[in-house]
């Protein structure tokens, strides 16, 4: 299938490392799309299994297919060597391994036309590769949102307020231009990019519409960074998303606390459970303002517990 840059009217960027269990699967769901005028950008993140074999295999039976490949730097460098390539009037960023409704391109690119919208979001559904994992399977559903349109801050006042807040990207499709226009990328070398990302990216939408089509299915599957055993480095890559939040979240004192403080409890909860010690060091100094007492007594119960311990054994 041969598509004219010029008449490309949706980007869709998927990054791919590792995935060739599922990488076919989720690219026939793009593929298949009822939209036709999209233009497909793999970048090939340093894959080390036959996940290049099969994204040269789809290439070929169309050519809407555009390949950059890189050595492992990340999702964060893939998906902004994506978004650097993007010639359509929207962009939607995708994962290797998951699944996209056939219309969800079509409804979401003439919803955004018709209202002229910077984002435009959708709900999503856990669905497992492994019938032994648990998963809360409507974990990106938002029913008490309503189909408004509204300003991204008052977006994400509805959603904290309703419970209903998600950093997932892959639930956005978004105007390139607004997107480009607020100069913002995907923050490279951490994990957890996605909750800095999309806090950032609401805050700056003047026009945000969600509906409530169950558009997107995730992949719940071991070893994936959802569900892959926790480390520093989640550590690490929360600290800094809290950090340039603070930094950067130019909105309503109490509004920009409450996306702080669902990352803190992240991190606090993590590092609790590996045991990482600098970090809640870190976070003690440097977040006492945002802590909250739930999160102060999570810290100190463990070390109340061991001196409890101790007196005993004396």
């Amino acid at each position: 299938m041969n598509n004219n840059i010029e008449t490309t009217k949706v980007s869709v960027v998927i990054p791919v490392y590792n995935t060739e269990k599922y990488l076919e699967e989720a690219l026939e769901s793009i593929i298949g799309q009822t939209l036709k005028e999209i233009e497909i950008i793999v970048v090939n993140d340093g894959s080390t299994d036959s996940s290049s074999k099969i994204i040269d295999r789809c290439q070929k039976k169309d050519t809407r297919i555009k390949v950059f490949n890189q050595n492992n730097k990340g999702q964060s460098s893939a998906r902004n060597r994506g978004l650097e390539a993007s010639k359509g009037k929207y962009i939607y960023f995708f994962d290797s391994d998951d699944i996209l409704e056939r219309e969800t391109l079509e409804v979401c690119y003439k919803l955004s036309e018709e209202n002229d919208l910077d984002i435009l979001t959708f709900n999503g559904i856990n669905f497992v590769s492994d019938v032994k994992m648990i998963t809360n399977e409507y974990a990106y559903i938002r029913k008490k949102t309503p189909s408004t349109i509204m300003t991204g801050k008052e977006y994400l006042k509805i959603v904290l307020k309703n419970n209903e807040y998600s950093a997932s990207v892959c639930l956005n499709f978004i105007n390139l231009e607004f997107l480009k226009k607020i100069e913002l990328k995907f923050f490279e070398g951490i994990i957890h990019e996605d909750e800095l990302f999309i806090p950032l990216l609401y805050s700056e939408a003047s026009k945000i519409l969600h509906i409530n089509n169950t558009f997107f299915r995730r992949r719940y599957r071991a070893n994936s960074t959802m569900t892959s055993k926790k480390s520093i480095k989640n550590t690490e890559g929360l600290l800094i998303v809290m950090r340039e939040l603070k930094h950067k979240l130019e909105i309503d004192l109490s509004l920009g606390k409450k996306i702080v403080l669902r990352v803190l409890e992240s991190a606090v909860s993590i590092s609790l459970e590996i045991g990482d010690k600098k970090s809640l060091d870190k976070i003690k100094k440097d977040f006492k303002n945002e802590l909250g007492i739930k999160n102060w007594i999570k810290i100190i119960f463990p070390f109340l517990l061991e001196i409890k311990k101790k007196i005993r054994r004396a």
